[in-house]
C-alpha cells in the first residue's frame, strides 16, 4: 500500500495526559457537516479575508486560474448544501462529512440547477465534499476531499490574530487539522482503531462506558460520532482489493454498522427481478437474494420457489435461514462468524479473507439461479 502523509495538529497535551481541545471540538461541533458548511460561508461571505485571498481559495479549491470580480457565496439553496458563484461561475457543492450520498441526490441537484432560471447561461462545476475522499467522479461530479479544503485555508492563517473573526478563523483551522489528521491516522493504521470496527451501532453513554483505555484519537472519533463512516471508507479500500469477477458491489450500512454487498446474478422471476449476492457486515456473511426494487417491496412479492430452495440450502448445518418481517429479502448466514478479531488483522489478511468467502459464496449462488431457472 502506498505511503500517505499523516498531518501533525498542533494539539496540546497536558501533565495528565489530556488533549487540549478548541473551541469547536469543546462545544461538540467539530464533526457537524453542517457547521462546516456554515464555515465555509462565513469564509468567503465576512470579511475575515480579504477578497483576493478569497479568490485564491477558489481557483485552488477548483482548480482554476481566474481573476474574478464579484464572489457571492449561499447554503441550503434548494436542499443543495453550497453555492458559490464566481462571475459566470457556480460551483455546487454536496458536502457529506459522515454519511454518504443517498436517494440519488446528485441527480435531483443537478435537475434542480439545470432548472434555475437564476442560474441560466452559467458555467456550472459539481463537486462532492468529503471527509474520506468518496469517489464520484462516475456520476459527472467531481471528488473534493475535506484536506483540499484545509490545505487551500491553512495558508492564510493569522500570525498575529488581534479581531475575534481572525481568532474564529484560526480555531477553524486547528479543528480542521485534527479532524483530517484522525482520519489521515485511521488509513494509515487502521488496526489502532478497534472501536471504529465495535462502536458503531452504539449509544455514546454506551461507548463512554467502555472508553477507559482509548487513545486520544479513538476518543475524538467517539466524540464525533465517526466510526461509521471510518468503516464504509475501510470496507470500500477492501472492496477495491478483492477479485469480484467483474461483479458489481456497493457499501452500505445499517445500525450503525458499514456493509459490503456484492451482486453475483440477475434472477427473472415472471415479470418481478431479483438480485442474488453476497454481504457482509461486521463478522456476518450471508448469501442473499432481494427484489431489485427493494425499497418498494413487500414480503409477499418473494416467490416461493426461492424461499423452498433458501430452506433447503439451510438445512446444512453450516448455516441459518434468515427472513426478512417486510421486504422481499431472505438469506442464509454462516452460523460462524468470522474471526473476532477480524478488523485487528493486516489489511492484506482481511482481503484474502474476503475473497475466500467469495470463492466459497458465488458457485453456491450460480446453482441457486440455475435451480431457480429449471
Amino acid at each position: 500500500m502506498s505511503e500517505k502523509k499523516i498531518l501533525e495538529p498542533n494539539i496540546k497535551i497536558d501533565n495528565n495526559n489530556n488533549m487540549s481541545v478548541n473551541f469547536f471540538e469543546s462545544i461538540g461541533i467539530a464533526g457537524i457537516e453542517r457547521i462546516h458548511s456554515q464555515m465555509i460561508y462565513w469564509i468567503l461571505k465576512s470579511d475575515v479575508l480579504l477578497f483576493s485571498q478569497k479568490n485564491k481559495i477558489i481557483n485552488e479549491l477548483f482548480k482554476k486560474e481566474q481573476g474574478y470580480k464579484n464572489i457571492e457565496i449561499v447554503t441550503e439553496h434548494k436542499s443543495i448544501d453550497i453555492l458559490i458563484k464566481a462571475d459566470n461561475c457556480v460551483f455546487i457543492i454536496e458536502n457529506k462529512l459522515k454519511t454518504s450520498e443517498h436517494s440519488s441526490q446528485l441527480e435531483k441537484y443537478k435537475e434542480v440547477m439545470t432548472d434555475d432560471e437564476n442560474f441560466s447561461g452559467h458555467d456550472k462545476y459539481y463537486y462532492y465534499l468529503s471527509l474520506v475522499n468518496e469517489d464520484k467522479t462516475g456520476t459527472g461530479w467531481q471528488n473534493l476531499s475535506y484536506v483540499n479544503f484545509y490545505e487551500a485555508l491553512r495558508k492564510f492563517k493569522f500570525n498575529n490574530p488581534n479581531k475575534a473573526e481572525q481568532f474564529i478563523f484560526n480555531e477553524y483551522l486547528v479543528s480542521l487539522e485534527r479532524l483530517i489528521s484522525v482520519y489521515g491516522s485511521f488509513d494509515l493504521n487502521h488496526r489502532a482503531f478497534a472501536n471504529v470496527f465495535t462502536d458503531g451501532s452504539k449509544t455514546k453513554d454506551e461507548k463512554y462506558k467502555i472508553s477507559k483505555n482509548y487513545s486520544l484519537d479513538q476518543l475524538y472519533v467517539l466524540d464525533n460520532q465517526l466510526e461509521t463512516i471510518f468503516q464504509k471508507y475501510f470496507i470500500e479500500k477492501v472492496a477495491k482489493k478483492l477479485n469480484l469477477n467483474g461483479n458489481k458491489y456497493k457499501i452500505d450500512e445499517s445500525n450503525g454498522t458499514a456493509l459490503l454487498q456484492i451482486t453475483f446474478e440477475g434472477l427473472n422471476m415472471g415479470d418481478a427481478t431479483f438480485i442474488v449476492g453476497l454481504q457482509f457486515q461486521g463478522r456476518a456473511v450471508k448469501l442473499n437474494c432481494a427484489s431489485d426494487d427493494y425499497k418498494n417491496s413487500k414480503k409477499e412479492d418473494l416467490p416461493k420457489k426461492i424461499c423452498d430452495i433458501f430452506e433447503v440450502m439451510a438445512e446444512c448445518d453450516d448455516f441459518r435461514l434468515n427472513h426478512s418481517k417486510t421486504k422481499a429479502y431472505i438469506s442464509i448466514s454462516e452460523k460462524e462468524k468470522m474471526d473476532s478479531d477480524l478488523w485487528q488483522k493486516p489489511f492484506d489478511d482481511i482481503c484474502k479473507i474476503f475473497n475466500d468467502k467469495i470463492k466459497k459464496f458465488e458457485p453456491i449462488a450460480k446453482k441457486f439461479c440455475q435451480s431457480c431457472k429449471n
